[in-house]
Formats: structure tokens, C-alpha cells, sequence
């Protein structure tokens, strides 16, 4: 595996809806991630969306970015041929702090709003499954 030395650097909730349900047992789940650099800061950005919603309609939705400084100029060392490739490990590692953050985030809006869906823990992620490939982003030298 792959090892990137970083730091959390910033966590942006992008947006949140809410909607008014007194069901919870009929629930689909869904979730997606995308990533995106700055060379120019050293960081990688993990875009992740999740969605609660029942047979008519979606009831809930999260949309964050999660910021990670990378450290002593390891965004340098993964370009090789004028392309920046970052392998799955770091990328499925990167997304579960993501998934962590938003599970916190989820629960505590829910939990203030006195949504029945702080009675909701956001599931366990298998991103071994859902982040498969790695991430290549072209580099003008």
C-alpha cells in the first residue's frame, strides 16, 4: 500500500436537505465519491454525496468536501510521464475519513432538526468495493 503523509485540512459541507418522514424502515441508501487535486497546494479533495430516500422521494442529502494537506512533497513523487496517479488505498482510506465526517455530520443535523433520522446511523462502507480504480489527473510541466 501506498502510504501519503498528510493532515486533515478542511471539511466543507457543501450542501444539506432535509426533508419532513415519519418512516424510516423503507430507506435506500446511496453514496458516490470523486477526487481532485492542487499541486500547487499539495492537496487531494475527496467529494463524496449521500442520500437517504424512500419509495417517493429522497429525504435526505449530504454533499461535502474533505480536504487533505499532503505533506513533504508527496504529491510530487506520485507524477510520473506528466500524470499524477494516485493509487486506491490512499484514495479508499482518504474517502473513509471522509464517510466518518459525514456520518457525524448526518446524525448532528438530523439530531437538531428532530428528524426521526437521528435514529439512523449511517452504515458501515465497504469502499474496497465502490473505490476500484486509481485516480490519474494529467500534469502540464
Amino acid at each position: 500500500m501506498s502510504v501519503l503523509d498528510y493532515k486533515i485540512d478542511k471539511i466543507i459541507t457543501k450542501s444539506f436537505q432535509l426533508k419532513k418522514t415519519d418512516r424510516i424502515d423503507n430507506l435506500r441508501f446511496s453514496l458516490s465519491f470523486q477526487f481532485k487535486v492542487s499541486i500547487e497546494d499539495s492537496a487531494i479533495c475527496c467529494i463524496s454525496e449521500y442520500e437517504f430516500s424512500n419509495e417517493k422521494e429522497q429525504v435526505m442529502e449530504l454533499s461535502m468536501e474533505c480536504y487533505f494537506k499532503i505533506l513533504h512533497n508527496g504529491l510530487d513523487s506520485l507524477i510520473h510521464d506528466n500524470v499524477l496517479t494516485i493509487e486506491t488505498e490512499p484514495l479508499q482510506y482518504l474517502a473513509t475519513i471522509a464517510v466518518g465526517a459525514a456520518r457525524g455530520e448526518i446524525h448532528a443535523r438530523c439530531d437538531m432538526a428532530d428528524s426521526i433520522l437521528k435514529e439512523i446511523v449511517l452504515p458501515p462502507v465497504n469502499l474496497t468495493t465502490i473505490i476500484t480504480t486509481p485516480s490519474k489527473f494529467p500534469v502540464e510541466i
